[in-house]
């Protein structure tokens, strides 16, 4: 080795002994004095209804003062409108879709995710991803994940892959040593908090989104989500006091921002605004961009990224987040949004935005907007427009949201139009731009290897065979899965036949799926012979998809079709029963000779299915008796 090389590599040793030597609970150093603490508060399902964002109703004090002494973002938006991909997002850095984390929930070993036991080892994270609390520990902050309260319990998380505990030293920050910086997650119920009524928002004084019906139970729920905001407001304070208490405060970094928009109609689990645009308040301890207000375009990644450049730390080339206060700052021109299964209702959309418009690409144009949900299902709000809607009590726009099906694009122009209730796309003024977010998009999908474009049960196949779902998208036959998708289901190319049946020769599963997806969203033509060659591919989701295909155009072969998906009710892979028992819902009738297969799926071993069974047993049920 020359002298060169033996010093680096002495060098190289000597560094990282001093590294690994030093003490997770280090002493008090002029390094850690020099390094601030670093506390996120995260709140639920919440829209930036904060008087500071032009709220008129409620007055929220403490985030109004923290935004006057810090940096308000209005164009703030998470990468994912739900919870457990906007937290698994944010604690990586990364696009949920890129790690394989994209569908909510998922990747769980305990809870309703769980389920799927032979595939447990493919959800722990790849060892070259490092979460933003490990990269924090390593260099030498103790780090937390508390909620609000004595810090007794470890807070929510929601992450769709397995981590390791170890990755929290605790629930409460302040058990750091004297000197030692550390770096804090509080989690906040925030929107979901619907019993905050001591605050009795009066409904009478609220602005109902013009979209909602002006109905007593609506401007009443409305309130009680004020209410939340309020709440959260005063739970915000008591931290910043803790900080301020225990003596902290003046070397405290505080980020309070949501993770995704409130649950409403169009709210949460949507890719408009008021699902993913959030507040993000930061506040530094020296008063620096005291006031300050930024409209550029923010993804709450960025928090990621921030993060650990203010703790002096390089960022991963894996993740997607940029510092907000670096120098050199390039803005974003674009922001992107991601929704795929939310709970048991199986979809994917995506969006991008710029500061002006809004592209949204939905590519199961054949459902409904407001797709069977039981979590939502059960809201007195969907119940209620329900109901006016079956009384012929809803406006045609109300309507339209519960029957009518999704448009394979959106466009909106936010200026204008900012509650996005005026499609664009078939404007001829607006062609030109279509087509460039058309291509942002598909550039954006290829680059991020936009795991989505894998239906869920094929891909957890995957992910068990390479060890992991991030590892399947740096496969070669994977790479451009997300320009062969966009090809089949092509804006204004609808005709069936044989562009759409080449795909089905494709070795790769995925690609099948989505031709004969799309081949039973078309117009009846599409041969009989390549329907029926569906029914015996190698793949479940695949025969699942060309049953479905079969079904819609009723060519004779129902029974058969049906008969496939119902022997798919109790494959191994829990995700496969999920996809065949949607499929028996969507049947409808039809599915009624194999009432007993959907009875016994009821008490199945994933939750979402027997969601689904409990529903599909309901109505077949009640039918057979009329």
């Amino acid at each position: 080795m020359s002298w060169l090389g033996t010093l680096t590599a002495g060098l190289f040793a000597w560094l990282t002994f001093t590294i690994i030597a030093e003490p997770a609970h280090c002493e008090d150093t002029a390094v850690a004095k020099q390094r601030p603490n670093i506390v996120w508060i995260i709140a639920a399902a919440a829209s930036p209804h904060l008087s500071c964002y032009g709220e008129t109703a409620i007055a929220t004090p403490v985030l109004d003062q923290m935004a006057e002494e810090g940096v308000r973002f209005d164009s703030a938006f998470t990468t994912s409108p739900a919870a457990s991909t906007s937290r698994s997002a944010l604690v990586s850095g990364m696009y949920a879709t890129t790690l394989g984390a994209h569908n909510h929930p998922s990747q769980n070993r305990e809870g309703p995710a769980a389920g799927n036991e032979a595939y447990y080892d493919s959800y722990v994270l790849p060892q070259e991803i490092k979460l933003v609390p490990q990269l924090l520990k390593e260099s030498g902050y103790y780090t937390s994940l508390g909620d609000f309260g004595d810090g007794s319990k470890v807070g929510r998380t929601d992450y769709n892959f397995v981590w390791d505990r170890a990755l929290y030293d605790s629930g409460d920050w302040r058990k750091h040593l004297k000197g030692q910086p550390f770096f804090a997650q509080i989690m906040l119920r925030g929107g979901d908090d619907r019993d905050a009524k001591k605050w009795a928002t009066d409904p009478s004084t609220i602005e109902l989104p013009h979209h909602y019906p002006d109905h007593d139970e609506f401007r009443a729920d409305w309130a009680n989500y004020l209410n939340s905001w309020r709440q959260t407001d005063v739970e915000v304070g008591e931290v910043l006091k803790q900080l301020t208490k225990a003596g902290v405060a003046d070397n405290t970094v505080v980020f309070f921002l949501t993770d995704h928009g409130v649950h409403h109609l169009r709210g949460a689990h949507y890719l408009y605004d008021a699902g993913t645009r959030i507040p993000l308040i930061v506040r530094f301890p020296d008063g620096s961009n005291s006031g300050v207000v930024r409209d550029d375009l923010v993804e709450h990644i960025d928090v990621s990224a921030t993060t650990l450049a203010l703790a002096g730390l390089a960022i991963p080339g894996y993740m997607h987040g940029r510092d907000l206060f670096a120098r050199k700052l390039l803005p974003r021109e674009y922001v992107f949004a991601s929704r795929d299964r939310c709970e048991e209702t199986v979809d994917v959309v995506r969006s991008v935005r710029n500061k002006r418009y809004k592209y949204i690409r939905n590519f199961f144009p054949h459902l409904q907007h407001l797709e069977p949900n039981q979590t939502r299902d059960r809201k007195q709000v969907v119940k209620l427009l329900r109901f006016m809607d079956e009384s012929k009590l809803l406006d045609s726009e109300y309507a339209a949201l519960l029957r009518s099906r999704k448009p394979l694009e959106e466009l909106y122009d936010l200026r204008v139009d900012p509650l996005e209730t005026q499609n664009l796309i078939r404007h001829v003024q607006y062609k030109v731009l279509s087509i460039e977010f058309r291509k942002v998009l598909k550039n954006w999908m290829i680059k991020t290897g936009d795991l989505g474009m894998i239906p869920e049960p094929i891909l957890e196949e995957l992910g068990k065979e390479y060890g992991n779902k991030y590892y399947v998208r740096q496969q070669d036959a994977f790479k451009d899965i997300g320009r062969s998708v966009l090809g089949i289901t092509q804006a204004g190319d609808r005709e069936a036949g044989r562009h759409i049946e080449s795909y089905m020769q494709s070795p790769v599963p995925s690609i099948r799926y989505w031709a004969l997806t799309e081949l039973g969203t078309l117009p009846p033509g599409p041969s009989a012979e390549s329907l029926l060659l569906g029914l015996v591919d190698s793949s479940e989701a695949v025969r699942i998809a060309a049953a479905l295909a079969i079904c819609k155009h009723d060519n004779g072969n129902v029974d058969r079709a049906v008969e496939v998906i119902s022997h798919e009710l109790n494959d191994e892979n829990v995700l496969v029963g999920l996809y065949a028992m949607r499929a028996l819902e969507r049947i409808g009738p039809d599915a009624t000779l194999y009432l007993q297969a959907i009875e016994a799926a009821q008490n199945g071993p994933y939750e979402f299915t027997r969601r689904i069974a409990r529903r599909v047993h309901a109505k077949l049920t009640i039918s057979g008796n009329d």
